[in-house]
């Protein structure tokens, strides 16, 4: 695979990157990493209790190497010579370290309303790991990157251990979660996780060449096709109609202030008090 300018989708956990990344990845020249990979971003760095990578730890060996992994797996799509997309969600933390890793790097940065990311989240914080997903990974996954899966062992046992079905951190490990899952009610870790994400990665993103990033919401591509152009220009997508096609098969708009009925008033109000800041500066109304 030649040396190519990939895009980076750069979004808090639940924020519907998933979804963008399939999306795109309709378009023939553009080759998705089909599923999150921190233990490849994390090459070397595995024991470190959070992801907000420092570049300085970067070596010319540890670039190659994360290159080469996520090269590997965009590769198996098939394509030729491809555009390759990849969304880790913990690279929300660590901007820098991946611009460090892909300086000609374009990002997408993909904002979702807080109240429905952190409703959304709270939940996956609390259900069982998908073992079908990380049976894929497991398999694909090379023997020096085991350590990720002994963590992930461990884990989730401590969760289980405080009644759990799930692990004891689930998502972006920004610094300092481990001391707050300790001693915090779920939700205000949650909460701060959320934030925590968007504002490093809207701070980081900002110091780059505004033609390397486009910033959207979720909310604006669910109901403007205006929205979708702009995403697929930036993507320089090949064939528009195709997206736009995809996006209307699958596509569910109506699922987008679910939380309002899912969050109950009393965390709305926890929410939009901790974190209005935020939702203020992605124009979110806080009623």
């Amino acid at each position: 695979m030649t040396e190519h300018s990939p895009i980076i989708l750069i979004g808090a956990a639940r924020s519907g990157t998933k979804f963008i990344r399939d999306l795109l990845a309709h378009d023939a020249k553009i080759a998705k990493v089909p599923y999150d990979i921190n233990y490849i971003w994390r090459t070397g760095q595995l024991s470190l209790d959070h992801d907000a990578l420092d570049p300085a730890s970067l070596t010319p060996r540890r670039i190659k190497a994360i290159r080469t992994a996520i090269e590997q797996l965009a590769k198996r799509q098939g394509k030729s010579n491809p555009v390759i997309l990849e969304k880790t969600v913990s690279n929300c933390l660590r901007i820098p370290f991946v611009d460090t890793v892909y300086p000609q790097a374009r990002f997408v940065h993909l904002v979702r309303d807080g109240r429905a990311v952190i409703e959304s989240s709270h939940r996956l914080w609390l259900a069982p790991p998908d073992g079908r997903g990380l049976f894929r990974k497991a398999v694909e996954m090379p023997p020096k990157q085991w350590g990720y899966l002994f963590w992930f062992a461990k884990n989730y046992l401590k969760g289980r251990l405080k009644g759990r079905s799930g692990g004891e951190i689930w998502g972006p490990r920004y610094p300092g979660i481990v001391e707050d899952v300790q001693g915090k009610p779920l939700m205000k870790v949650v909460i701060r996780q959320w934030a925590e994400c968007v504002s490093r990665a809207s701070a980081d993103l900002s110091r780059l060449n505004p033609s390397r990033v486009l910033t959207i919401r979720y909310e604006d591509l669910m109901f403007s096709q205006s929205a979708l152009t702009k995403l697929c220009d930036f993507a320089e997508v090949e064939n528009p109609a195709v997206i736009l096609e995809e996006f209307t098969r699958v596509a569910e708009p109506e699922n987008v202030e679910k939380w309002r009925s899912k969050l109950s008033s009393d965390l709305q109000r926890e929410v939009t008090e901790t974190v209005g800041p935020i939702l203020r500066q992605f124009g979110y109304s806080e009623d």
